[in-house]
């Protein structure tokens, strides 16, 4: 009888001990879960000033909806290389930067320190550069224009908040007068529709347009390059060597070729 009740006792106590450790173990998985909730999807920020062929935008009554365009793209394609869902989250201009350092987002490409001021040291970097595009001046067809001398004191739509490196000095003086518009579409637009006689942007959206409209023309002076990078929140699960990992691994599968900024 005494060996019979021992043999209980043991039994209840192995079983107690096998629930205590599904218990631990169940515990460690959700703590496991939790804690890899910050990176359980990417957080993608996109400028919602930029235009086609970087970003479409359907803009209604009930907000403005991201709907395709080259950077869309890019961050469905970085989710799946760093093996999370992601989300994608319009920002005005003037709310890149504060988004990132608060966390708000993780990711933002076509992007460089400058653009960023004062702040640009308190997000990481991509050293991986995208592509290298230059900010050039569009304007309708008439006499082709060869030099900035030949446009001084003339208005030049440009985006509201931009830093444009050489242009600025240029504002700065009066020798170009900006006006400021809330998207790349806007400004031209007003450009079409003869309400300024130039538009400040890049060759890559004078590309897209070009198709659109024949009568564009372009004039480059070649000295406002911009080499596009992506930045990542320094409160990001994600690291800035596993987004260069991530795009070093686009890149080999040519990404970035010349289907990158052609329109779906």
């Amino acid at each position: 009888m005494i060996l019979l009740r021992a043999l209980a006792f043991l039994f209840l106590l192995f079983f107690q001990l096998q629930i205590a450790r599904a218990l631990v173990a169940h515990a460690g998985a959700a703590m496991s879960v939790e804690s890899r909730g910050l990176a359980s999807r990417v957080m993608f920020g996109v400028n919602s000033h930029f235009g086609l062929p970087l970003v479409e935008i359907s803009r209604g009554p009930q907000g403005d909806e991201l709907k395709g365009g080259s950077l869309k793209r890019l961050g469905e394609a970085l989710a799946v290389e760093l093996g999370f869902p992601v989300e994608f989250l319009l920002l005005p201009k003037i709310r890149v930067a504060d988004s990132l350092v608060a966390g708000r987002v993780d990711i933002v490409c076509h992007v460089v320190p400058l653009w960023l001021g004062s702040i640009s040291d308190d997000v990481e970097w991509s050293s991986e550069v995208l592509y290298q595009s230059t900010n050039i001046l569009a304007y309708l067809q008439g006499t082709p224009v060869k030099s900035l001398k030949e446009i001084r004191g003339r208005s030049v739509a440009a985006l509201y908040g931009f830093i444009y490196q050489n242009y600025d000095d240029l504002f700065a003086s009066k020798e170009l007068l900006r006006e400021d518009g809330p998207s790349t579409e806007s400004n031209i637009q007003k450009l079409l529709k003869d309400r300024v006689p130039f538009v400040l942007l890049s060759n890559i959206e004078f590309d897209f347009y070009k198709k659109k409209y024949s009568d564009l023309q372009s004039f480059d002076p070649g000295w406002d390059q911009v080499q596009a990078r992506c930045a990542v929140s320094k409160k990001s699960k994600i690291k800035a060597i596993d987004l260069d990992k991530a795009l070093k691994s686009l890149k080999k599968k040519e990404f970035f070729g010349k289907s990158f900024f052609e329109t779906h």
